[in-house]
């Protein structure tokens, strides 16, 4: 369907027939397709059309988020969670903590069994 449609856009004539053949689609299938992939690219076109008309508006906002990355690149804050943000070495810490603990409960449970 994409090199049916690309054909399309290039105002190439392609054989329907064989590329439907070469689908493995039942006519109806195709045709549905179609249909689907026609409202997709109009709609495609038409939010491009709209992203060319509000690219200067755009600029402006992008311009103003990088004022805000900056605000919170020079706090240290990223989402509200630097307070929540632990060092590696105790992340770490606690981690091996916890595994060491569900190894030796495993252990023990594994000992449990073959007694």
């Amino acid at each position: 369907m994409a090199v049916f449609q690309a054909c399309k856009r290039q105002k190439v004539k392609p054989q329907k027939t064989k590329l439907v053949g070469y689908s493995h689609l039942k006519p109806a299938q195709w045709t549905l397709l179609e249909k689907n992939w026609e409202k997709f690219l109009a709609s495609a076109a038409a939010s491009e059309l709209k992203s060319k008309q509000n690219g200067k508006a755009m600029e402006v906002d992008a311009g103003e988020e990088v004022v805000a990355e900056k605000r919170t690149a020079v706090n240290g804050l990223k989402h509200g969670l630097a307070d929540k943000i632990e060092p590696y070495v105790s992340w770490k810490k606690r981690m091996l903590e916890k595994a060491y603990r569900e190894l030796k409960v495993m252990e023990l449970k594994a000992l449990e069994q073959v007694r």
